[in-house]
């Protein structure tokens, strides 16, 4: 039966009054039906006592009458469209229930032979680590260039560091010496590839030495006078600088002639006709200024610092003629390149192991220039944490720096170095490999070797993915404990956690057979499938208690059906929040949220399936075992469970004044200090964060942060097919312009030196620079001492010598260094400036500005835009589904509330225990708010389908829905706390911030809302399509999905029903146990007045039965219920053509249409 509209109950209350007390009133008597008085007033005591109610119910019904107008016209657009929803969701639940149930063991072989198709995708897995794959959006800037730079301009050099960090000081003996040991022990190191022993002087990158016997070399004699520089090879700048990636061009500090502090070397040349001879100390005016330079000279020599032009003059290439300066260089001895203190005793075994402390300081301080390649030597450049006295001399450091050089051999085998993204030859990369586990080997007391190869980052990376296995593994065991414990049935909970790993591979085989990559990101996969997994088993488990002892289809239907609207809300939300984050720019961020969407939905999908079938099959194991029914052990659980108790009684304690009070207060103080915290909150990122904490690169960029810090970032631009020397004008204006840029302390452009060069040089001196000039130039510059240093600034069509000119080339480049910048918006300010300036040079071909620092700067700038949209997408596509499936605008502004409060508090505790705003809490605040929605919106659902008092409603809210809150809260507090002894930043961030959504998801899901809901709680549900749902139509007619939902309300809030109540309320439908309506045979019995129905029908008060909308008419209806029972009972008593009667005068009295 159902009730047309709202007017029908207004119609039956007058028909009522008329047909049952006469028409002069409510206090009238049935005029002349039934008792034969002929519209004599009855006066029995029964009627007098049913008129005083009528007349209370009208005057009710007339004051609250405007109120349920009111709120049936606002809310049964929202109500209508929220039942369909649900009704259709429950109705597909229910039918997937019994497919399953009948036949449980098709299901299963089903599932896993669909997860066993889609794992085959794992063939295809791709493990990317790559930092610039990973962190850095293809569409953008810099992976344009990037991927143009590695096409033209491929890393030639590869470099090893190791730091030397003392507890105290390391300028003593004892360090020297073992700094030798390590000298010779890397010197001797051989590995075997392919057969063949690889040593370190196959590797290695070899730099001329000016010295004629090394091993003879000491400051005193060494006649510099004599000396010529022999640059045959590209000269690396600014050593001490390091990026992530490997994949700048090596710079060499001690080569390095544009820095502040250069070497004077004077030339005497007795048959020349000019005299060099240039001392920094004695000269009045800098270079370049000198009075008798014409204005262009001048300009030529401003655009380098006076340093250059010092350098350049000091040159021997410019007095000496060609060939004789090529026969020089060409006789020169080579050495492989090792940096290190080292080079102040020039390798002499003897003298560093009979070194003293005193003697140590002596000689560092003395020295100027390096005892094995003759080169300018800087103690600043090797050492780290200086302590100097009153007179600048050093007395002590921290740390010395220790530097190898390999080169990057073309010609051999090459390999991907998953850490750079480099081509790298095999030799060189097994080198490396052996050269890690000899330094890991030292160990001294009181000194810290840290290492770090060029392959570091890829090995280091590597080895993470295998430490981070035993925290999923901690946190998967702790889990299934925590289920077999509180699940009850040990057989199903365990193919339960077993679906959540068939989810993992077959999440992890469908990504990877559409060809999506596996990155750093996905290692936390399986902890939270884990977590959402156990979730779903809890509310499937709990629907499954709570379905009646009925036949195992129908219970399977039920249990599906009820559970179905949580299970598969929790997963969209979940599902949605990860779609909307895979529209982020960062790979490793959008490879890890498809990942997640395909998971969660693949979790949601095994456990309505495989998981029934599990429940399925255990029930009937039971029911052959004859144990009890579903019914009688779920009725003595929640007699018995501890946390039922207690839930009882915190309800009762919740909406005390008092404790309302204090709720509001604590609130309100969190809040407060979250606001504080979120502000306070800071942006930043770095790809080293995901290296472990433990791990020996990590320790290695720590003490290089430390001790040797960058005095500013390195640029490049690049250009490709422009005309020189037509367009040096343009060219030399470009670099004016970034040396005018406030953010930038140096521009290194070739062209700039060599105008130089040429304006100093015998040989070029007022020539005309053509094309021809311009290569022979070339051809001895990048040869000679001023211009060496740019030798890898080309990409020449064949090998460079120095006796021909500069072979045809097409790309180049030139470098410049930033100032130091600590802020994310100078560092966004600095680099599009740059951009700016290079994209508007007037300069044909390509030209582009690149920068290792770019690839952070730009994920920077994508992570805060995104994170703001991604929250927001996140937050009104959630916030749209809680509204719809709630019905209630002001129940979905009480979750979003909660919402809101839970980030806010979270927030503030990530900048508490140290967090920032980067790619993992970008994802992990997304994804909180799909977890945070299920505390609050759980409770407010509960409060919705009860009627009565609003303390009463939260009272029975909080007792029915708390206990399942809890364990969903608690499975993820579980879950994630097993991740906190990880040094992985990834699993430590996820630690922290899942702990806070946990914690403060239950504390404003089961404290604040049930608070907010007693005092602001909106009305129940209005329901205009059923008609009042009282047992007796679950009874006699075909469930509704409202009725259903009201069954279950009844279940599941209504504890207070004992075992007594419900046998003695119950309704049965044989003749014996129909008592009340055993003398109402036929449709006149509905005209007798006197007859009494109990107040309590099933367990439950007749007006907590009623479907909200009508509670606003509550006393009207008991008397509606009263004849409709009466009605059933007749029904089943009367014979066909009686029982026609009966429901003819029921359609025609009361409205309602026949039962089917």
């Amino acid at each position: 039966m159902k009730l047309q509209s709202i007017s029908n109950l207004q119609e039956l209350i007058k028909n009522l009054k008329v047909k049952k007390f006469g028409k002069r009133g409510h206090d009238a008597a049935e005029a002349g039906v039934g008792n034969g008085t002929g519209g004599k007033k009855d006066t029995s005591p029964e009627v007098i006592k049913d008129g005083n109610k009528l007349e209370e119910i009208t005057k009710n019904t007339e004051k609250k009458e405007d109120t349920c107008d009111e709120v049936a016209s606002r809310s049964w657009w929202l109500y209508r469209a929220s039942m369909r929803v649900v009704s259709l969701l429950e109705t597909s639940c229910s039918l997937w229930g019994r497919k399953v149930a009948s036949s449980p063991l098709r299901a299963v072989l089903i599932s896993l032979l669909v997860v066993a198709v889609l794992g085959l995708g794992l063939l295809r897995l791709d493990q990317e680590q790559r930092p610039y794959k990973l962190w850095v959006s293809q569409d953008s800037d810099f992976s344009k260039v990037n991927s143009w730079k590695n096409e033209y301009f491929p890393n030639k050099f590869r470099r090893h560091q190791v730091i030397w960090e003392a507890d105290g000081n390391i300028l003593t003996a004892r360090a020297v010496k073992n700094m030798w040991r390590l000298h010779n022990k890397i010197e001797n190191l051989q590995v075997v590839v392919d057969g063949v022993n690889i040593k370190w002087q196959d590797v290695c990158t070899v730099v001329p030495t000016l010295l004629s016997d090394v091993s003879d070399a000491t400051l005193d004699d060494y006649d510099t006078t004599n000396a010529t520089y022999d640059y045959d090879v590209e000269i690396p700048q600014n050593f001490s600088s390091f990026t992530w990636n490997n994949t700048s061009t090596l710079n060499w500090t001690s080569f390095n002639w544009t820095s502040d502090s250069v070497y004077n070397w004077t030339a005497e040349w007795e048959d020349q006709e000019y005299d060099y001879a240039y001392d920094e100390t004695t000269t009045e005016v800098l270079p370049g200024e000198e009075e008798w330079l014409t204005e262009e000279e001048r300009k030529v020599l401003r655009a380098v610092t006076p340093e250059i032009v010092q350098s350049v003059r000091e040159d021997y290439s410019i007095v000496m003629t060609k060939p004789t300066y090529c026969r020089e260089l060409a006789s020169k001895r080579q050495l492989c390149y090792e940096t290190s203190l080292l080079e102040v005793w020039g390798y002499d075994e003897n003298v560093i192991m009979n070194l003293t402390d005193r003697q140590v300081l002596e000689d560092v301080n003395k020295a100027f220039m390096s005892k094995v390649y003759g080169y300018p030597f800087e103690s600043d450049a090797y050492l780290g944490g200086i302590s100097r006295d009153s007179g600048g001399r050093i007395v002590a450091a921290r740390a010395a720096l220790h530097t190898w050089i390999t080169k990057n051999q073309m010609n051999k085998t090459m390999v991907v170095d998953v850490g750079t993204g480099e081509m790298v030859d095999t030799e060189g990369l097994a080198w490396e490999g052996a050269l890690v586990e000899a330094v890991q080997e030292e160990d001294i007391p009181g000194i810290n070797v840290h290492v770090h190869a060029a392959y570091s980052f890829g090995d280091v990376s590597s080895k993470t993915i295998i430490g981070d296995i035993k925290w999923v593994a901690c946190g998967w065991a702790a889990l299934i404990i925590y289920v077999l414990v509180t699940l009850g049935r040990p057989g199903p909970a365990l193919v339960g956690l077993f679906c959540v790993a068939l989810a993992v591979v077959a999440a992890y085989g469908t990504c990877s057979a559409i060809g999506i990559p596996h990155g750093p990101l996905n290692n936390v996969l399986p902890i939270l499938l884990i977590g959402l997994g156990v979730d779903d088993m809890y509310v499937i488990s709990n629907a499954w208690k709570i379905s009646g002892n009925v036949k195992l289809l129908e219970r399977a239907g039920r249990a599906l059906q009820h559970a179905g609207v949580a299970v598969t809300v929790t997963s969209l939300s979940d599902a949605v929040a990860f779609l909307v984050g895979a529209t982020t720019k960062v790979p490793a961020l959008r490879w890890f949220c498809i990942y997640a969407a395909v998971g969660v939905m693949t979790v949601y999908v095994l456990q309505a399936t495989v998981f029934v079938a599990a429940l399925t099959v255990d029930q009937k194991y039971r029911e052959r075992k004859n144990e009890d029914s579903m019914e009688k052990t779920s009725e003595k659980r929640k007699k018995t469970t501890l946390l039922s108790f207690v839930m009882r009684s915190y309800a009762n304690i919740i909406v005390l004044p008092w404790m309302q009070a204090t709720v509001l207060v604590a609130a309100a103080s969190m809040m407060g200090a979250g606001i504080w915290g979120a502000v306070s909150l800071r942006q930043e990122f770095s790809p080293i964060w995901f290296l472990p904490r433990t791990s020996y690169l990590y320790h290695w960029f720590q003490a290089m942060d430390k001790h040797f810090p960058s005095d500013g970032e390195l640029g490049t631009v690049y250009f490709s097919n422009v005309s020189l020397p037509r367009e040096l004008p343009a060219l030399r204006n470009l670099a004016a312009e970034l040396r005018a840029s406030p953010y930038i302390t140096r521009v290194d452009a070739w062209y700039s030196v060599l105008d130089v060069y040429l304006l100093e040089s015998l040989d070029y001196y007022n020539v005309t620079l053509t094309e021809d000039v311009l290569h022979d130039a070339l051809g001895i510059f990048l040869h000679s001492k001023s211009g060496a240093q740019f030798n890898n600034n080309f990409l020449f069509e064949d090998e460079l010598t120095c006796e021909h000119p500069a072979p045809p080339f097409s790309t180049f480049k030139i470098n410049f260094q930033y100032e130091r910048l600590e802020d994310r918006a100078d560092q966004q300010a600095a680099m599009n400036q740059v951009r700016r300036i290079v994209s508007s040079a007037n300069i044909s071909g390509y030209h582009a500005v690149w920068a290792h620092v770019y690839s952070q700067w730009e994920t920077d700038a994508a992570v805060g835009s995104e994170l703001w949209r991604n929250l927001g997408l996140v937050a009104c596509v959630v916030g749209i589904m809680t509204l719809l499936l709630l019905a209630s605008p002001r129940a979905a502004f009480l979750v979003s509330l909660c919402v809101l409060a839970t980030l806010t508090e979270v927030a503030a505790l990530m900048h508490v225990w140290g967090l920032t705003i980067d790619i993992v809490t970008c994802i992990a605040l997304v994804l909180a708010i799909g977890l945070c929605v299920d505390y609050a919106a759980h409770v407010a659902h509960a409060f919705l389908v009860v009627a009565g008092s609003r303390r009463q409603r939260v009272q029975a809210a909080v007792e029915g829905v708390g206990p399942a809150v809890l364990h969903g809260g608690f499975s993820t507090l579980l879950a994630f706390v097993m991740l906190s002894p990880s040094d992985s930043h990834l699993f430590i961030s996820f630690f922290k911030i899942f702990i806070g959504v946990a914690v403060f998801g239950l504390f404003h899901g089961l404290v604040l809302m049930p608070v907010l809901l007693a005092l602001i709680g909106p009305e129940p549900y209005p329901d205009y399509n059923s008609p009042p749902l009282t047992t007796v139509h679950v009874v006699t007619s075909p469930e509704t999905p409202r009725m259903k939902q009201t069954i279950r309300v009844h279940q599941t809030l209504q504890p207070k029903m004992n075992n007594k109540e419900e046998k003695e309320a119950a309704i049965k439908t044989d003749d014996e146990k129909c008592p009340p309506c055993a003398s109402q045979p036929d449709h006149d019995s509905h005209k007798n007045t006197s007859a009494a129905l109990p107040e309590v029908i099933y367990g439950m008060k007749s007006e907590v039965l009623v479907s909200p909308i009508l509670q606003c008419e509550n006393n009207a209806i008991k008397i509606f219920v009263r004849d409709s029972h009466r009605r059933s009972c007749a029904r089943r008593r009367s014979s066909s053509s009686e029982d026609k009667n009966v429901t003819e005068y029921e359609r025609d009295n009361f409205g309602f249409e026949q039962d089917t």
